[in-house]
């Protein structure tokens, strides 16, 4: 993570995004995913 480039940020998103997918205990992440 040195370089912060959209594509890293998008890579880094989607991991994000799977993670509290993979979680999925937060009412808010259900109410918006």
């Amino acid at each position: 993570m040195n370089r912060l480039v959209p594509v890293d940020n998008s890579l880094i998103f989607i991991n994000f995004m799977n993670r509290l997918r993979a979680k999925r205990t937060d009412s808010l992440t259900n109410r918006f995913f």
